[in-house]
């Protein structure tokens, strides 16, 4: 997307997939993400230029880190995650445009971790505080497009994304097509599969 109109000191933007171990029973005590972000996060940034870093995010908010890229306005980027075996996964952020461009974090969960099954594509925005905060996030939408999501045998499922939107006060929304495209505009709006 282009950069953030009139970014902000500390404002940061922040648009990736993810897997959690949340369920209706519990909240999620982690996060595996590979991030698009505008503005400062637990893993460095800039409000300059847009980064790509693959992350693991505890529930205390702890931020464990891959290399950051530096990405230009317009690229095109890939964020996945994979179970390498039971525990293991690899979370790795890349540039399709400069396939030698990646970000990879290797991540060994704890045997007491919940299994992930709740998967998000997020735009997120934090300290938006000023009265023209509409101006910090980028303009337009963001297409997920080919999101796959595959159960521990290796097969394929079928996610029906499901749109929530936390605040609209700047336009935010996301929608779904047919082909499973996920489009988000702006900020704090989420899509996750129906169970």
């Amino acid at each position: 997307p282009a950069k953030p109109k009139k970014p902000f000191f500390l404002t940061s933007v922040f648009l990736f997939n993810g897997l959690e171990d949340k369920t209706t029973e519990h909240e999620a005590s982690l996060i595996l993400q590979p991030v698009l972000s505008f503005g400062s996060s637990g893993c460095g940034g800039s409000e300059h230029h847009w980064s790509l870093t693959s992350f693991l995010v505890s529930g205390s908010g702890r931020a464990h880190c891959g290399e950051r890229l530096e990405v230009e306005e317009g690229e095109t980027v890939m964020g996945n995650m994979t179970r390498l075996r039971h525990g293991e996964w690899e979370v790795t952020a890349a540039s399709v445009d400069r396939p030698d461009q990646r970000s990879s974090q290797a991540v060994t969960l704890s045997s007491a971790t919940q299994p992930l099954r709740f998967a998000c594509l997020t735009l997120e925005a934090t300290r938006m505080y000023s009265f023209s905060k509409c101006e910090g996030f980028p303009a337009g939408s963001l297409d997920f497009v080919d999101n796959k999501l595959r159960a521990p045998d290796g097969s394929d499922l079928s996610p029906r994304w499901t749109p929530t939107v936390n605040h609209q006060e700047c336009g935010q929304g996301a929608s779904t097509s047919p082909d499973g495209t996920v489009t988000i505009r702006l900020s704090n709006a989420t899509a996750s599969p129906s169970p």
